[in-house]
């Protein structure tokens, strides 16, 4: 097994120039790096991760108050503007990854290579100017789509630019993307930087950025991701190209890409494992929001992504060309992959928490239950008792939470105290007594069931349990 990786390393070595091999020696080992500060975590802290959104928020960041606009960005349905925003998504992520993963490429192609070099500096342009509109569109759709709903015209908007992270990353966007123009015309090296710094600019805004706790893990890892997503769809770009140009220099820019695209999808799959269990408590989530349908079908395309190269990589290995069929294949899953993540990425992974509100009737006695706003943290408990006028109030009533999910976890008693209720919620017959616990935490995300324990004056009982799931 040792023989046979120092064999592989040398070809590696003998197929690709010195700065790309040393790329993905820095890959694997901001990679292991990583894994080795998960493996040095308390177990405590793989627990108590978990996305806080607002902690990422640019909303919060410059004050803006978010109750007044609660349905900010959530429409019920894909308009038109929608899609437009969308569109806008997918054609950036899709510039951003051709136009990097070119920029890499000067510095995987072997020395010599005139044809390569002379074909790929032709498309410099093109892409440099297809990611500065890509680019200006998404950002521009994207600060509308978050300062929808806001006034303060032009000064919130300078304030958003200036004063959040998010903006602050659009705006280095915006400036990298102009000196494209430049770095086209500079050093393999330059374009090798230019292309990692734009890279961490984008990891350093997507959903690992939220994270409460390793943020700065997930950050390192989501540019380990985006590195060999941009190599990999640079690549083949590049590949598809030249078999249309040059079949003759396709055969041989296929030889390193085949070797250099395994690489990419072999660190591809174990960066976005590490991601998605970062970013999720459990994996079960990938079944209860569109984020993780999204993922399931983008792992699918993944995997046939891996039987594509395959066979591309088995008849480069037998000195045939890339056959033009599995390359367009290859192109097309490519598109798709693109397109899910510039859907996804604009998604919660996490599933949102709604209130619990539970009611029920009954012949001598009705009650209800609420919950808000039924997250980790601080919540308000409600109880509403309705008992016959003869009874009057309860003698006793106590609501104990219990974790479905954590059995060793001793119960947690609700502190209800009565209050004063003017909601308007009668019976005939009946006298209501409501209480309420204002700050009553519930300690972590779960399955969890409220029992509620109810003794009237002459010793008659309720005792019912509900069961319900905050994330």
């Amino acid at each position: 097994m040792f023989l046979s990786l120092i064999s592989w390393s040398k070809q590696l070595v003998q197929h690709s120039s010195v700065k790309i091999t040393t790329l993905y020696a820095a890959l694997a080992l901001l990679l292991f790096s990583a894994a080795l500060l998960v493996g040095i975590m308390p177990a405590d802290a793989h627990a108590a991760q978990s996305v806080e959104l607002a902690s990422f928020n640019p909303h919060e960041q410059v004050g803006h108050d978010q109750m007044e606009n609660m349905d900010h960005g959530h429409d019920s349905g894909l308009s038109v503007g929608a899609a437009l925003f969308y569109t806008a998504r997918i054609v950036y992520y899709t510039a951003l990854l051709l136009a990097a993963g070119l920029m890499l490429w000067f510095s995987g192609i072997r020395l010599g290579s005139d044809e390569q070099r002379k074909r790929m500096q032709q498309w410099s342009l093109p892409l440099m100017r297809g990611l500065l509109l890509a680019s200006i569109l998404y950002v521009f759709s994207s600060a509308r789509s978050l300062m929808e709903g806001y006034g303060g015209g032009g000064p919130e908007w300078v304030r958003l630019f200036t004063e959040t992270n998010t903006g602050q990353a659009w705006l280095a966007l915006l400036i990298l993307s102009l000196l494209g123009f430049i770095v086209i015309r500079a050093s393999d090296t330059l374009k090798l930087i230019w292309a990692l710094v734009l890279l961490a600019i984008e990891s350093w805004s997507g959903h690992v950025a939220a994270l409460q706790s390793n943020m700065n893990l997930g950050i390192v890892l989501d540019f380990i991701h985006l590195a060999c997503a941009a190599l990999w769809s640079g690549g083949l770009m590049i590949l598809l190209g030249l078999w249309l140009a040059d079949r003759k220099e396709a055969g041989r820019f296929a030889e390193r890409f085949t070797t250099a695209a395994w690489i990419s999808m072999a660190l591809l799959v174990i960066t976005g494992a590490a991601i998605t269990g970062l970013l999720l408590p459990s994996l079960s989530y990938l079944f209860y929001t569109s984020w993780g349908i999204w993922l399931l079908v983008k792992i699918a395309l993944v995997a046939l992504v891996i039987v594509t190269g395959a066979l591309l990589r088995a008849r480069v290995r037998r000195g045939e060309l890339p056959h033009g069929f599995m390359l367009k294949v290859d192109a097309s899953l490519m598109l798709a992959i693109t397109i899910i993540v510039g859907v996804f990425t604009y998604m919660s992974p996490i599933p949102d928490n709604t209130p619990v509100r539970f009611h029920k009737m009954g012949e001598t006695r009705h009650f209800t239950v609420n919950i808000t706003p039924n997250e980790p943290g601080n919540n308000q408990f409600e109880v509403k008792i309705w008992l016959p006028e003869q009874l009057g109030e309860p003698s006793k009533v106590k609501l104990v939470l219990h974790s479905r999910e954590k059995e060793q976890l001793a119960p947690l008693e609700v502190p209800l105290a009565i209050f004063e209720d003017t909601s308007y919620e009668s019976f005939p017959g009946f006298v209501r007594t409501s209480y309420h616990a204002e700050q009553m935490a519930i300690p972590f995300p779960g399955k969890w069931t409220v029992e509620l324990q109810v003794v009237d004056k002459n010793g008659g009982k309720l005792d019912e349990s509900i069961d319900f799931e905050n994330y």
